[in-house]
C-alpha cells in the first residue's frame, strides 16, 4: 500500500464514523506463500514480536489451474497514523523478504474488542 491508498483508507474510516481511527483498532496483517509450513514458521516469529496468530489457510484462486497458495493472518491491537502504518507495512514487507515468503499482502482493520 502506498501513502495515497493509506490516506484513502483512513479517510473512508473517518467518513463512515464507525470507529475512531485515532484510537486502538484491531489491525490484521496478511502474508502469502506456496508453502504453509513456511508461513507457520513465520507466524512463530511474528508471535514473538507481539502479533496474535489467527490462521494459515488456502488462498482463493482466480483460476483453478493456478498453483496452490497459502495465506497467513496475524493481528494486533494498535494505534496507527498514516505514517506509522506506512512504516509498519515497510517493516512487514522486509520481514516477508527475510523469511523468504512470497509476499506481505497488506493490512486490514476492524474494531478492537472492548477490554
Amino acid at each position: 500500500m502506498d501513502r495515497k491508498a493509506i490516506e484513502e483508507m483512513f479517510a473512508e474510516i473517518h467518513q463512515r464514523g464507525r470507529w475512531d481511527i485515532s484510537g486502538p483498532l484491531l489491525w490484521a496483517y496478511y502474508f502469502t506463500d506456496e508453502h504453509a509450513e513456511r508461513l507457520r514458521a513465520a507466524a512463530s516469529d511474528l508471535e514473538e514480536m507481539g502479533y496474535r496468530f489467527v490462521s494459515v489457510f488456502p488462498a482463493e484462486k482466480e483460476d483453478p489451474g493456478d498453483p496452490d497458495l497459502w495465506s497467513l493472518h496475524v493481528e494486533r491491537v494498535e494505534i496507527h497514523t498514516v505514517d506509522s502504518l506506512l512504516a509498519r507495512n515497510a517493516a512487514l514487507e522486509e520481514f516477508a523478504e527475510t523469511h523468504d515468503l512470497r509476499s506481505f499482502d497488506g493490512p486490514d482493520v476492524g474494531q478492537a474488542a472492548p477490554e
